[in-house]
């Protein structure tokens, strides 16, 4: 499942991934946080996948899902996105434009 939030800036697409199918591996990832969050790709001539949570600047990326209860400010385009809860049925994330606080 996807969310495609497009701002000023960058168009964000959001996904919330289960171990399922193609998504029940992820060898790159640690399953805890991404099976238990939800990722952030930014696209604009390409996509790049953000690293959510620490340990940042890690190579390849073991975090990269924002976790339940955390949220991410985009201070240039004013937007909050913030990962409400997660289960197997889904996520829901509350997005705020105009408040990045």
């Amino acid at each position: 499942r996807a969310l495609k939030i497009i701002t000023k800036q960058w168009t964000y697409w959001l996904h919330y991934r289960q171990p399922i199918g193609f998504d029940a591996v992820q060898p790159w990832a640690d399953p805890a946080n991404v099976f238990n969050g939800v990722t952030f790709n930014i696209a604009l001539n390409t996509t790049m996948l953000l690293q959510m949570e620490p340990p940042f600047g890690t190579s390849p990326i073991r975090t990269p899902a924002l976790q339940v209860g955390h949220a991410y400010c985009d201070t240039t385009s004013k937007v909050r996105i913030s990962v409400v809860s997660a289960d197997a049925s889904g996520a829901v994330v509350q997005v705020d434009f105009g408040n990045c606080k």
